[in-house]
């Protein structure tokens, strides 16, 4: 994976500065891009999907993109969603976003650490 990464916590599909600092970014050598299904609604997902549709087909074949998913949503409709939004068929790496809040509420519903961690491993699969 790439040492560097372009994240897209604020981006915006419908602000073009956004568009442009994303190309400019991959033009100038950022191979990773970093969003979440979270992120403004989706709209920072389709942003990355605008910025690599205007860009050359080889350079947009060696970006990764890493996404994030919460626990507390459904995992393949959020995946399905994301893949949609980018235009993408696969992602390079995805991670669990805030997996404490999912633990923190099996203390409050008084749900053994073991089975919280066996339930978020079945929701992954």
């Amino acid at each position: 994976m790439s040492n560097f990464a372009f994240g897209t916590y604020r981006i915006s599909e419908h602000n073009p500065q956004h568009i442009s600092a994303l190309k400019a970014a991959i033009n100038s050598g950022i191979k990773m891009i970093d969003t979440s299904s979270n992120y403004m609604n989706g709209d920072s997902e389709r942003a990355v999907a605008l910025a690599l549709n205007e860009l050359d087909e080889n350079l947009v074949d060696e970006i990764e993109i890493v996404s994030k998913y919460k626990l507390s949503q459904n995992l393949d409709e959020q995946l399905k969603l994301s893949l949609d939004r980018l235009n993408r068929t696969s992602l390079d790496c995805y991670l669990i976003e805030y997996p404490e809040e999912f633990l923190i509420k099996a203390i409050e519903e008084n749900v053994s650490r073991d089975d919280r961690l066996d339930e978020m491993i079945d929701l992954m699969r």
